[in-house]
């Protein structure tokens, strides 16, 4: 195997490890959301797969496709926890490393390719959404699948040109079904479209075909590779939402007319939930994207170092990310995670920004590139001397983690100043980014410190009593403007971390609550310290077994066992 073969394994090999390193270890009150797991187990209790419930009420948020995923993984592996919850997120991330890697290896070779797959996974963005238990990564994939498929139909034979164009609309319907029809299609037209808007612009084949202009490009338009894949996936797409449509009552139906309105026209429009400036976005590709974004931009002002073949997938590159983001920052609610579909296009364009930076004989270059190594070198010894005293005073539960992490930075040292004499920093640029991002999200993250103590409900559970079936425990739930999310938190979470199917009863009122508490000998009830006054009408009939007050990092919270005094 050649040496470049050897390094895109170990890339490949790190990327899977960054995806999927310590995934369940983490708690999903641990910078997760409990949503996905609570939903895909009532999909799985309840068998409603068309249009899955959430405490028996349709779930209007997000279609189905992601749900099920983890209820498939559940049924599969007879419980839905932190794992089955987030290991479709990650797979769909290692995924799309595989996806970049492969396809600019056929265009590029192994090189080009391995530094693209390694700035994609190495993005903080990227690696933080691969672990989460939320559709992001999903959709981004698809639509990732659908804008390369929709390149390489271009030119083909008809055949060929119909059978991808078919299959990227199929993966256009899959992100679709993953997150929002409408974003889906609209980050798919402003991909492709923007490429042949910027490609016309440069090539003018109609000079070429001696053609009026505007008939070659409706014609380009009208082509599969642009026309078929929506037109495909719409119809795709329609293969679920009318039996869905067709399984939900009237006022079902309104919920879902709301919700979509709110998420695609009020958000799009007024920001609704999550207003931002125009800017907002500028720092998530600059930083959290980064080293990739950084070598895209750059690849802006290297143009004349640029290399036969490398041109075609650039500009499709530039345009995959830039004409996304472009649609994403003129909408005016904005979270940093709308930003993943359009990493795998900066990716791409970061890898060959890099390759002009790399042979570039420009001055500045040359000086950026010692400065590079000089920095790399001296903030690796830094770090291989102070991580381990960090970490034994700060977090003794890595400890063992930051002695292996100090060796790496250790490395990187090495491979710094070496770079300073021949100039080749791209190791210790990437395995400096691996430190940090596995330092963080693999080692940190899951330590049971810190998950012990994000993870309030993790400890309530350690504290009820061990012959306690949660089908026989009774939660009072406040009013919705109380905090209906946080009881269904402890409902959800309670089963999952004391690894039962069934879930305990919630009840809205406190005669409900006793007489659920009377149905039988043995029942108990769970009231947090926001509702014991609601508890008032019936506190003569109550015995308090246990009284707990537990500490978390947004605060204490307080939670009583009762049950019904003799």
């Amino acid at each position: 195997m050649s040496h470049e073969r050897w390094v895109a394994a170990l890339v490949l090999a790190l990327a899977a490890w960054l995806c999927f390193g310590a995934l369940g270890a983490r708690s999903l009150e641990n910078k997760d959301i409990t949503r996905t797991a609570e939903i895909a187990r009532e999909t799985v209790q309840t068998g409603r797969w068309l249009a899955p419930t959430r405490e028996g009420e349709l779930e209007t948020e997000k279609p189905p496709l992601y749900i099920w995923l983890v209820a498939g993984l559940g049924m599969a592996t007879g419980r839905i926890g932190a794992l089955e919850s987030r290991l479709p997120a990650a797979a769909a991330s290692y995924l799309s490393v595989l996806l970049i890697f492969f396809w600019v290896r056929s265009r590029l070779g192994t090189r080009p390719a391995t530094v693209a797959a390694a700035f994609l996974a190495l993005g903080q963005i990227f690696l933080e959404l691969a672990r989460l238990s939320r559709v992001d990564s999903t959709f981004a994939l698809l639509l990732a699948v659908a804008a390369i498929l929709s390149y390489e139909a271009q030119g083909r034979a008809v055949g060929k040109q119909l059978l991808l164009s078919a299959l990227s609309g199929a993966a256009l319907a899959g992100a679709m079904l993953a997150k929002s029809p409408l974003l889906a299609v609209v980050l798919h037209l402003a991909a492709t479209g923007g490429f042949y808007i910027v490609d016309l612009g440069l090539s003018r084949p109609w000079e070429r075909l001696e053609e009026p202009a505007p008939l070659n490009i409706l014609r380009r338009y009208l082509a599969p590779p642009a026309s078929l894949p929506p037109i495909l996936a719409g119809c795709l797409f329609a293969l679920w939402f009318f039996p869905f449509k067709g399984a939900l009552s009237p006022v079902e139906w309104e919920a879902v007319k709301h919700q979509f309105i709110f998420e695609n026209i009020e958000r799009g429009s007024s920001g609704a939930d999550k207003p931002q400036p125009f800017w907002f976005y500028v720092p998530g590709v600059l930083f959290r994207s980064a080293p990739g974004s950084l070598f895209a931009l750059l690849s802006y002002a290297l143009v004349k170092d640029e290399r036969e073949g490398e041109r075609p997938v650039l500009r499709f590159a530039q345009a995959w990310w830039f004409f996304p983001f472009l649609v994403l920052s003129i909408a005016s609610g904005k979270q940093a995670r709308y930003l993943l579909p359009v990493l795998p296009g900066l990716a791409v364009a970061g890898a060959l920004g890099f390759e002009r930076f790399a042979r570039s004989t420009e001055p500045w270059a040359a000086r950026a590139r010692l400065a590079l190594a000089w920095t790399l070198g001296i903030a690796g010894a830094l770090a291989a001397l102070v991580l381990p005293i960090v970490a034994s005073r700060l977090l003794p539960d890595v400890l063992g983690d930051a002695c292996f992490y100090s060796v790496l930075c250790a490395v990187i040292a090495l491979l710094g100043f070496t770079a300073v004499k021949d100039g080749s920093f791209l190791p210790a640029l990437l395995l400096a980014f691996f430190v940090g991002e596995s330092a963080f999200n693999v080692s940190v993250l899951p330590s049971p410190t810190i998950d012990r103590r994000r993870s309030i409900v993790k400890r309530l559970s350690e504290k009820l009593p061990q012959d306690l079936r949660l089908d026989d425990l009774v939660i009072l739930q406040p009013p919705a403007s109380q905090g209906e999310t946080r009881q269904r938190r402890l409902r959800i979470l309670l089963s999952l971390y004391r690894d039962e199917l069934a879930f305990a009863r919630m009840t809205s009122d406190a005669k409900t609550f006793l007489d659920e508490l009377s149905a039988s000998p043995g029942r108990r009830g769970l009231v947090d310290g926001e509702t014991w006054a609601e508890t008032a009408p019936i506190a003569s009939s109550l015995s308090v077994e246990h009284d707990w007050t537990l500490e978390a990092e947004k605060g204490s919270e307080r939670f009583r066992l009762v049950r019904r005094s003799n």
